[in-house]
């Protein structure tokens, strides 16, 4: 794995139903389940990254959003970009101008990825 950076956007709530459901069932709060669910699928996110590769010492970057999951692989200068809901590919984009990347982060509400190469900030438009 080659990844060491991603953006995991988190709205997994369930319906009011399957919480009180659960708690019925197994006595565990609709607090404690949105928890503990929402580490679950944070953690499995992150797995998908450079660290599971225990050789690797690059620095891994996660960041959370609202809809959609940002990967970006400095070393190809590919941003990916996937649904939170299903993991499926919806966008990909090839930031050839970067030398030497070093970060990134997205500005969802304004549909826009920034991307530190050196000293200067790249802004690319984004769907």
């Amino acid at each position: 794995m080659h990844i060491n950076n991603c953006l995991f956007i988190s709205a997994l709530n369930s319906t009011p139903g399957t919480y009180e459901w659960i708690n019925q069932k197994f006595g565990i709060s609709g607090d404690e389940v949105a928890e503990s669910h929402s580490y679950e699928i944070g953690y499995q996110t992150l797995m998908r990254t450079s660290l599971r590769n225990g050789s690797s010492t690059q620095p891994v970057k996660f960041i959370v959003g609202d809809k959609k999951i940002y990967l970006f692989d400095a070393p190809s200068k590919r941003l990916a970009v996937l649904d939170k809901a299903n993991g499926s590919l919806l966008q990909q984009y090839q930031v050839e101008a970067l030398s030497n990347p070093s970060d990134f982060t997205v500005d969802e509400a304004n549909n826009k990825a920034y991307f530190l190469n050196s000293s200067l900030v790249y802004e690319v438009e984004i769907n």
